[in-house]
């Protein structure tokens, strides 16, 4: 079974357990994986990202956070690790391991040094799309110090390979993107707190999300995706009430973990805690992130039994 991105559906970006040693848990990715599947109903993962502490990870790390999710997900769920490196030969390296571990799609964010034109830019997506058959996803983001412009992701598109674009930029880029090169690709801004909006004004159904799914959703209360039943169904009414219920969550999300993203501050350590209280194997942030201080661990703790997590 392979998990179509097309049919929509909540996908997450999703944290690196580590053990109390700092060594990788791989029972806890498996375990992690099982519940993403089966309680919490989720479309996919993607993993090796930057709530995944990438750059914490070797590159033997990010091979065995990929067999080890394909061993767990057996085709229930669908997985898409980031697999771009410093170099391009290690970042064909990783999408080739990807592919022959079973995961569905590759990842690729914006090289963390940016060529020094578009041609080699493009030429650096070209050659690690040549190098597997599995289809690619294009993770824009700012992180690197830049984001790739509208008119370069329609010219990706164009090629057939790249089937979504995690918009993670402004919403000027993410309209433009939409308008560009929105037959060809499919544009999903990630973040929960607009998806109403674009739910209703682009029918994005296709949340190919941050945090939020399975930071808000617990396997008794699913409310996003009770929201796009709701939304499916043509019940307009219960999907933005589903939305404005979520506010609370939302604003403590915003504080810990969307905030200081935009500040440029990691919130790993913000999402390992909230995870940990979900139930979820966490374990701590990997050196240059800091854990949470004991003093930011009881505010965050009273915020989150605020919104009953």
């Amino acid at each position: 079974m392979t998990i179509d991105i097309r049919a929509g559906g909540l996908w997450i970006a999703v944290h690196t357990p580590f053990r109390d040693d700092g060594a990788l848990d791989e029972q806890g990715i498996q375990t992690n994986i099982h519940r993403y599947a089966d309680e919490l109903g989720l479309q996919g993962v993607f993993f090796n990202g930057l709530f995944g502490e990438h750059w914490a990870l070797t590159l033997e790390e990010r091979k065995r956070i990929a067999e080890a999710s394909a061993i767990a997900a057996r085709g229930r769920i669908g997985l898409s690790p980031n697999c771009t490196h410093h170099s391009l030969g290690e970042t064909i390296d990783l999408a080739q391991h990807a592919e022959a571990s079973g995961c569905e799609y590759v990842v690729l964010m914006n090289p963390a040094t940016p060529p020094r034109s578009e041609p080699e830019l493009f030429d650096w997506f070209r050659r690690v799309a040549d190098a597997v058959k599995v289809d690619l996803i294009i993770f824009n983001t700012p992180a690197p110090g830049y984001t790739l412009a509208p008119e370069f992701i329609a010219r990706l598109a164009c090629t057939g390979r790249f089937k979504v674009l995690k918009a993670a930029g402004g919403s000027h880029e993410v309209t433009e993107a939409r308008r560009l090169a929105g037959d060809r690709i499919i544009v999903s801004d990630p973040s929960e707190g607009t998806w109403l909006g674009n739910l209703i004004a682009y029918d994005q159904q296709l949340l190919y999300a941050d945090a939020e799914p399975y930071l808000y959703q617990s396997g008794k209360d699913r409310p996003m995706q009770r929201m796009l039943d709701a939304y499916r169904a043509g019940r307009i009414d219960e999907v933005i009430a589903t939305h404005k219920s979520l506010a609370p969550m939302r604003a403590v999300y915003e504080e810990w973990i969307s905030g200081p993203i935009r500040r440029g501050r990691a919130s790993c350590a913000a999402i390992k805690h909230w995870a940990a209280r979900r139930g979820l194997a966490a374990g701590p942030v990997r050196p240059p992130l800091s854990p949470l201080s004991p003093n930011e661990r009881e505010r965050l703790d009273r915020a989150l039994s605020a919104v009953g997590v």
